[in-house]
């Protein structure tokens, strides 16, 4: 009883959150195989859209075929995300995930496919996973204020506002820190201000959060603070389900 508590328990946490963060990095990945530099746009405006797409036919070509690969490696990832969002009944914060990623990446084109496959699989998927119903959000309700109280009784000890504003510099460190390793290994195009922006919201999820970490173990405010501060999906998964 107790084993298959815990296997169900670590099941919900890398579902929920942990899988969010992975899905973030494969998709970060994911448009730097076809990246777009912010200078580009510039070229196009200036050349106008016509003379561009003829003096770069071939490149448009090659980035075409690299696109159809990049859309049948996102279709079940993007399946299991709209799914998850589903069943949290969050279905909105698939809007986030897309603006966060267009700063992260600086990458319009990746964006718009990405939104395209979006409203396409949610059309498909919400037959099968959308479920509106007042007695399982009631019963939703009731187990998330259960889980409230439970956190309470985890310490004895308050996380002071020292605390709370240590994690958020954790948050912010695994940020700046993961931004490097993917700037210098994947020669990732980021924008500068998607760092920014990124810790402004992670400021903003320790400030004003509802999550319920009055008292809980520090450990697990450790684990959290490194989770939030992976781009960049890292904060989603602390405000999501």
């Amino acid at each position: 009883m107790g084993m298959g508590k815990s296997v169900r328990s670590i099941t919900t946490f890398f579902y929920t959150k942990f899988y969010v963060v992975i899905y973030g990095l494969l998709l970060l990945i994911f448009s730097q195989y076809v990246p777009i530099h912010p200078n580009m746009y510039i070229l196009i405006f200036s050349q106008g859209i016509t003379s561009y797409l003829t003096s770069s036919i071939f490149e448009i070509i090659s980035m075409v075929e690299k696109y159809i690969v990049i859309i049948i490696l996102m279709l079940p990832l993007i399946s299991i995300e709209i799914a998850r969002t589903l069943s949290c009944r969050k279905l909105n914060i698939l809007l986030l995930e897309v603006v966060i990623l267009l700063l992260t990446t600086g990458n319009i084109v990746f964006a718009v496919v990405y939104i395209i496959l979006t409203i396409i699989l949610i059309k498909f998927l919400k037959i099968f996973f959308y479920i509106e119903n007042e007695y399982r959000e009631k019963s939703d309700k009731e187990d998330k204020n259960k889980q409230c109280r439970i956190a309470e009784t985890i310490s004895n000890n308050k996380i002071g506002r020292a605390q709370k504003y240590a994690m958020m510099f954790i948050s912010i460190g695994t940020a700046i820190f993961t931004y490097i390793i993917l700037t210098v290994i994947f020669r990732a195009n980021i924008f500068l201000i998607s760092i920014l922006v990124y810790i402004v919201a992670i400021v903003i999820v320790y400030t004003h959060s509802h999550h319920c970490y009055k008292s809980v173990n520090i450990s697990i405010l450790f684990k959290q603070a490194i989770l939030i501060g992976i781009p960049p999906y890292g904060v989603i998964s602390y405000i999501q389900c």
